[in-house]
């Protein structure tokens, strides 16, 4: 596996007290070290000196209690690392930078350094021996030997498996996607054999969890901080599927600061306990070594959630019923509308003539001025505001030398543009319409009404830079918990609710009022008169709140919903 981002001491520290902790109630100093712990991507052992410490400040506290005969910290270190700690990693020099650490936190003067290879191994946790009862060529063979190492955690830990398996696990794993070079033919082939909760686009990290779930015995605890990714998209719903399914005692803590230095990827912890499902924790972190409960659900329903929601209201009464009604009493944007993304300029290997690093990264066919006639007008994401559309003034050379041109007609007439980044609430979703000859990447998606729509593209814009319609997003697909790229996909904005048409008159008065407040904004907001456009799109959206039948209650707790994020967000 490729080496994980170095994870911050206070991370470790957390992730090891808090899977640890409840296994060591009560024990005396000889339970203490039977206690199995494993790092399956040990990297040079970063996790496991967390453990020792962790260990052996327990056994300290214990003797200090005048319950134990004295022992010096560094006889206790080495009772812990001999008793207690288990490593695997597939790179052997980060096997060998293990073995010195641990030797050096635990040497003293005149002490021999005993052998670690039985306890720290070389190896692929994420492939058995049994990858060699399927079918390969002799070459494939070979491959798999020399290569991928498999590691048979039962026949090199003979002793950990007679009692269960490992009494806990602790890890960073590292993060590789499926569609990575990094990754074999072989690897995938066995993965998809082999793991159960993935995607087609499978991670290497929820290979890991599921993997490590394997390893643990009843009542094991797990402990680990991956992308969260696993939360809130929709490829990911297997993985949510095990935590519902696999797992008992489960806190998520989602973390809203930068981990690690040298990777922009947005991160949760989870801890576990191998047991029935009973509830689950949601935390939040928004800086080092603060941690914040704001949610408790049942377990069980972790199976019907399209994503976790990280925010103190996501789950009380009022916004359930909200969302409820909000479902009930739509259809998809996709039944009114089609719905498209924009092209994609530059990708290695793409374009007529193929494009290569330095095209990309220079972006070559983009400009701010327009060279010739195949130059066209480009909307960057930011040029699309909600009811107005703006440009950068940049122009991009529109053909065949892009990666991914689209069809022309789909940037022609009157069309709904949206921003495919989300706003912080109370307004997540900003859109505008245009009629413009203009083009774009997929930063901005087009939704065009059906030639047999029964309502109107105002109408349909108003109902997407709708309070009511943000609420909905960020309750089901809660894009705002990452930091980075918290872009939503097509397949979701296609998800969208757009309220049912009714052939009645209740229906028309609506749906004409609603038009004619979104008329409105719309000559207000291209004055930039931001007083006025903010009053009317207070009343469209109470408008909304009533054709939703949201209870006056319901109402107050819709008006306070933006401020109440922008006050946490400061």
């Amino acid at each position: 596996m490729l080496d994980s981002p170095y994870t911050p001491d206070h991370i470790v520290d957390y992730i090891v007290q808090n899977t640890l902790e409840p296994l060591m109630k009560n024990l005396s100093k000889d339970n203490l070290l039977q206690l199995s712990i494993l790092d399956p991507a040990m990297g040079s052992g970063h996790f496991l000196l967390g453990v020792i410490r962790f260990i052996e400040d327990k056994i300290l506290e214990v003797q200090s209690q005048g319950k134990l005969e004295h022992l010096d910290p560094t006889t206790v270190r080495w009772q812990v690392i001999r008793s207690c700690i288990y490593g695997v990693d597939l790179n052997p020099i980060a096997v060998e930078l293990g073995k010195f650490s641990l030797w050096i936190y635990s040497a003293k003067n005149g002490m021999k350094l005993e052998s670690l290879d039985d306890k720290l191994r070389c190896g692929n946790s994420l492939i058995d021996n049994d990858i060699f009862k399927l079918k390969w060529t002799e070459n494939e063979i070979f491959i798999i030997e020399r290569e991928i190492n498999p590691f048979d955690y039962r026949s090199k830990f003979k002793e950990i498996f007679v009692t269960g398996g490992f009494s806990a696990i602790v890890s960073n794993p590292p993060y590789v996607f499926a569609r990575s070079k990094s990754l074999s033919i072989i690897e995938k082939k066995y993965f998809t054999e082999h793991y159960f909760y993935q995607n087609y686009q499978a991670n290497t990290y929820p290979l890991f969890i599921e993997k490590c779930d394997k390893l643990i015995k009843s009542s094991g605890r797990i402990g680990m901080i991956t992308p969260n990714n696993w939360c809130s998209i929709s490829t990911m719903k297997p993985m949510r599927n095990f935590f519902a399914i696999h797992t008992g005692k489960l806190s998520i803590i989602n973390i809203n600061y930068k981990v690690f230095e040298e990777a922009d990827v947005d991160c949760a912890i989870f801890i576990y306990e191998k047991c029935p499902p009973s509830k689950v924790t949601l935390s939040i972190s928004v800086e080092p070594r603060k941690y914040k409960q704001i949610n408790e659900m049942n377990q069980e329903n972790l199976k019907y959630l399209s994503s976790f929601n990280f925010k103190e209201s996501s789950y009380d009464n009022i916004s359930v019923s909200i969302y409820k009604k909000i479902e009930s009493n739509s259809l998809n944007l996709i039944e009114y509308c089609d719905v498209k993304s924009g092209f994609v300029a530059y990708e290695v290997g793409k374009g007529k003539p193929k494009q290569n690093e330095k095209m990309k990264n220079n972006r070559i066919y983009h400009s701010q001025k327009k060279l010739d006639i195949s130059y066209r007008k480009y909307l960057e994401g930011a040029d699309v505001c909600r009811y107005f559309q703006g440009w950068s003034g940049t122009w991009i050379k529109y053909g065949e030398n892009l990666a991914a041109p689209r069809n022309k007609e789909i940037f022609e007439g009157v069309r709904i543009l949206v921003r495919q980044i989300p706003n912080k609430p109370p307004y997540c979703i900003h859109a505008c319409i245009t009629d413009k000859n203009i083009v774009h990447d997929r930063n901005i998606n087009i939704v065009k009404p059906h030639l047999n729509c029964p309502i109107s593209i105002e109408f349909i814009l108003g109902i997407l830079n709708s309070k009511a319609l943000s609420f909905w997003f960020e309750t089901k697909y809660n894009k705002n918990q990452r930091t980075i790229f918290p872009q939503f996909k097509i397949n979701e904005m296609k998800s969208f609710p757009i309220p049912k048409y009714i052939d009645e008159e209740s229906f028309t008065i609506f749906f004409k009022s609603v038009e004619k407040i979104v008329r409105e904004i719309m000559l207000y907001e291209s004055n930039e008169n931001i007083e006025y456009s903010s009053k009317l799109s207070f009343e469209l959206d109470h408008l909304i709140y009533s054709f939703f039948g949201l209870t006056s209650k319901e109402v107050d707790w819709m008006n306070n919903w933006g401020s109440e994020y922008l006050k946490k967000a400061v």
